[in-house]
């Protein structure tokens, strides 16, 4: 009996020393792995994360594997360039940590110090083999959503929403729109203009369309461009739009021009390649 006791005694430092370790790694392995996030390095986050590691965020959708989880963290940092982590405290039950404090960022799409946001968070951490397994978010993310709501709305003039249309010239214009008609399904008919019709993804109300049309291969209307094709994109505020590009000494073509479908406008890239703009009414 003695003898027993002495070695659990004996025993126990080792037990309590090991235990003291296990902790002691655990504790820096999401210390390394929030200061990864912090400095934004992917490469050093997916080597700290296992194979199958899942990420959960504040609504409970989950990003499952390795590869799945760096995607997503590039993604979140391409929206908040400078997101960070402010631990307070943390807590430890075995393999699993709870961690408190604060998270913050700015929204990229836009210079407005408003941008900003800090609040408090939690974090659920699971580690295994001293990698992160498990990653579980605990936050409000109405203020981050609501900014980027906010300032996605307010930046579409300063880019296109989607392809207008897609044109290029022909020595004969009605031949080659009857060869696409026959092989690949079009509908020219006996016109050289046709509109595929979509809905927005984020608006399933709003009706829009993408123009195709062949022209001459005399038409001037690619000019001062000498390629055989010309793009058109579309646009939100067009004017505003235009304004913008003419301050940063982009060649404007014309006048902006308004028919019953839209307002046009047209600029020349670097390659010297002509550029449509339609703000289109759908």
């Amino acid at each position: 009996m003695k003898t027993t006791l002495f070695i659990a005694w004996a025993l126990c430092p080792a037990f309590l020393f090991s235990n003291l370790t296990s902790k002691n790694m655990r504790t820096n392995t999401i210390n390394s792995f929030i200061a990864a996030i912090n400095a934004h390095n992917v490469s050093t986050i997916g080597s700290l994360i296992t194979d199958n590691h899942v990420f959960m965020d504040a609504h409970g959708k989950n990003v499952t594997g390795k590869q799945q989880a760096i995607e997503a963290w590039s993604g979140y940092f391409s929206w908040f360039p400078d997101y960070k982590i402010e631990v307070e405290s943390m807590l430890q039950n075995n393999d699993t940590l709870a961690v408190f404090g604060y998270a913050s960022g700015t929204y990229a799409a836009s210079t407005d110090t408003n941008a900003h946001w800090r609040l408090p968070a939690s974090w659920r951490v699971v580690i295994h083999d001293n990698k992160v397994a498990e990653w579980q978010v605990y936050a409000d993310t109405k203020i981050p959503f609501e900014i980027m709501d906010r300032y996605a709305a307010s930046d579409t003039s300063k880019k296109i929403t989607g392809l207008g249309g897609v044109f290029f010239k022909s020595a004969d214009p009605k031949a080659i729109c009857h060869w696409y008609d026959e092989n690949l399904g079009t509908q020219f008919g006996k016109s050289t203009y046709m509109a595929f019709e979509w809905r927005p993804k984020d608006n399933k109300e709003q009706e829009a369309s993408t123009a195709f049309g062949i022209f001459n291969s005399t038409s001037k209307y690619f000019d001062p461009s000498t390629a055989p094709f010309m793009l058109n994109f579309r646009v939100n505020n067009l004017k505003e739009l235009l304004d913008g590009l003419k301050q940063k000494g982009i060649q404007i073509v014309g006048d902006m021009q308004e028919e019953s479908y839209g307002k046009f406008g047209w600029i020349v890239d670097p390659d010297g390649n002509k550029i449509e703009l339609w703000e289109p009414v759908d």
